[in-house]
């Protein structure tokens, strides 16, 4: 008979240290999981600061360009051109004209244009637009005539076109 089968089973078991070194081990393991686990979530928390931020940015822009249309139909329909401020969807808006300067404070090329400026802000978001009104027709308005760009002088001999519905300056 062989002896390695008679041998009694404390030996494969060699002592209580066994257990002990695997706690140890689990309670490590546990430890290094639960380390990764606090940096992940901090990730998944600054993502989810960084897609808000994105969210309130696009929607500050969609609050300013509201506002511009606002003053744009003021403007066209009424003539007003007052200062005014508003809320909406928990921010507030700015809507400001001016007849004689631009964003770069130099004077504006033509008597006839006034610069409508709109800016909005929520929470942290800030946002500016800006358009160039001019109280001329359309007709009349040099701005009109797109596809100009030599920026020629409209005395020169050039010829105004019409394509479809749209007029150009040759």
């Amino acid at each position: 008979m062989n002896k390695t089968k008679l041998k009694p089973l404390n030996k494969y078991l060699s002592s209580s240290n066994d257990g002990v070194i695997l706690i140890s081990m689990s309670i490590g393991i546990f430890l290094i999981i639960s380390i990764f686990t606090f940096f992940l979530m901090k990730l998944v928390v600054k993502e989810h600061n960084m897609s808000m931020l994105h969210t309130l940015d696009v929607k500050t822009r969609n609050l300013s360009h509201s506002a511009l249309g606002k003053g744009i139909f003021q403007f066209s329909d009424y003539r007003n051109i007052t200062t005014q401020n508003g809320e909406l969807n928990n921010g507030e808006y700015n809507i400001s004209y001016d007849g004689i300067k631009n964003e770069n404070d130099e004077t504006l090329p033509y008597s006839h244009y006034t610069m409508l400026e709109s800016s909005a802000e929520i929470n942290d978001a800030n946002r500016k637009t800006r358009i160039f009104l001019s109280s001329f027709p359309t007709g009349f308005n040099p701005a009109f005539y797109g596809e100009n760009s030599n920026n020629s002088n409209f005395n020169n001999g050039n010829n105004i076109i019409k394509i479809g519905f749209d007029i150009f300056h040759d």
